[in-house]
């Protein structure tokens, strides 16, 4: 996740189509676990990826549900 977001070319050609599937499409959600975000902003913590990355995956496609 923080690849698509941040590094894109460091993805796989499969993995970028499935990203951007459910990055382009209304029905189909990518889940993550509650730990990958917790995980996530931990990275931002300790300067090892920008907030922005965290900011821009959440804003751009990531859908919360409860």
């Amino acid at each position: 996740m923080i690849w698509y977001v941040d590094a894109p070319h460091e993805l796989s050609p499969d993995a970028t189509a499935v990203m951007d599937a459910a990055a382009n499409t209304s029905g189909e959600y990518i889940f993550i676990s509650a730990i990958t975000l917790v995980e996530m902003r931990y990275l931002v913590e300790k300067n090892r990826i920008n907030a922005m990355v965290l900011m821009a995956s959440n804003r751009s496609w990531m859908n919360l549900t409860p």
